[in-house]
Parts: structure tokens; C-alpha cells; sequence
């Protein structure tokens, strides 16, 4: 009888619980990061969130010293996972939409308020009998991976290259039947 009741009570307070709707705790976004969002014009789909380039904005893979981005004063930092992001305080050239060797961009996510990462991967969904490997060769592309069952290739941009202009060149191929930018936004490490 004591375990019915529990159970029961257990019950009764999930589901009072369910109809709450869930707040989120996290740390607010920066106005810096939304202005600078706001700056760069440029808005695109990734895993059913829409993103805005941050200009400017950067990635870096912080390896134990913090002196990431020192070469300049950043008006905003903060750490995802393994990476270390910031916006520097200077103006941006347009060199900024380019994929670096050195870093990677990053995206405001409107819908949740953080901070992805733009690695560099463009995720196309293929139509049958198209060749992943000559679509990369025909945008000078990796080919990263492609899954031949399910029509999908995952193809990488070079450094240099302007992800943005090339997924919208990839999006006019007879062969593509979708393609967006691949965003990592939640890198939680294990302890």
C-alpha cells in the first residue's frame, strides 16, 4: 500500500510539473554578441535552428593557456566545451566570412540564446545516383563522409573558402536536393 502511494504521489507531481513550462538558466547572451549578430546580416538554417554569423566572432581549441586571442583586445569571451570563443573589439574586415585555418566562426542561435560553432561541414542531402565525390571536386571540397544508403555526404570547405557562398552554390546543383551549414552548439565534456 505505502509503495502505490508512492508511486502516486510521484505521479501527481509529474504531472503537475509537466504543464510548467521549463525555464532556462543559463547564462544571458551578451549584447555584444547580439549586436554583432545583428551586424553581419547573414541568417541561415542548421538543424532545424535558424543562426546569424557572428562578424568577426571566433573559435579557437584551447589547449591549457589562456592566452588565446591575445594579439588583440576581445570585448567578449566565453568557453564551449574544448573551444574558447571571443569577439574582438576592433572592427572586422571581410576576410571575417572566410574559413580559417586558425579558427573557427561562430553563430548566435535566436531560439536559444547561445553560441555554436561553425566547423566547417556542409551536410548535403543527395539525390539517387549523384556522385558526392565528383559534387566535392566540382566546389573544391573535402569529402568528409558520405552515406551512400540514405543519399547523404558530408563535405568540408578549405581554408579560405566562404562557407556561406558555398553552400548557396551547392544549393543550385542538379544533384542536391538540400545542403545546410553544420552548427555544433552543445559541447559538453565529460569530467
Amino acid at each position: 500500500m505505502k509503495k502505490i502511494f508512492l508511486l502516486l504521489l510521484i505521479s501527481i507531481s509529474g504531472i503537475s510539473l509537466a504543464d510548467t513550462a521549463t525555464i532556462d538558466i543559463s547564462i544571458p547572451t551578451s549584447p555584444i554578441v547580439i549586436q554583432r549578430a545583428n551586424d553581419s546580416g547573414i541568417l541561415f538554417n542548421s538543424n532545424n535552428s535558424m543562426y546569424q554569423l557572428i562578424l568577426g566572432g571566433q573559435a579557437v581549441i584551447n589547449q591549457g593557456n589562456n592566452s588565446v586571442n591575445s594579439s588583440y583586445k576581445n570585448s567578449w569571451t566565453a568557453q564551449n566545451g574544448p573551444f574558447q570563443l571571443s569577439i574582438p573589439s576592433s572592427a572586422v574586415n571581410n576576410s571575417a566570412l572566410l574559413t580559417n585555418s586558425n579558427f573557427y566562426q561562430i553563430a548566435y542561435n535566436q531560439s536559444t540564446g547561445r553560441v555554436g560553432i561553425i566547423i566547417g561541414d556542409i551536410v548535403a542531402k543527395l539525390k539517387p545516383h549523384y556522385n558526392a565525390l565528383a559534387i566535392a571536386n566540382n566546389y573544391n571540397l573535402s569529402l568528409s563522409s558520405h552515406f551512400e544508403r540514405i543519399n547523404i555526404a558530408i563535405f568540408q570547405v578549405r581554408p579560405g573558402q566562404d562557407i556561406f557562398t558555398t553552400t548557396n552554390s551547392l544549393r543550385n546543383h542538379p544533384g542536391v536536393d538540400s545542403v545546410e551549414i553544420d552548427v555544433v552548439e552543445n559541447l559538453n565534456m565529460p569530467n
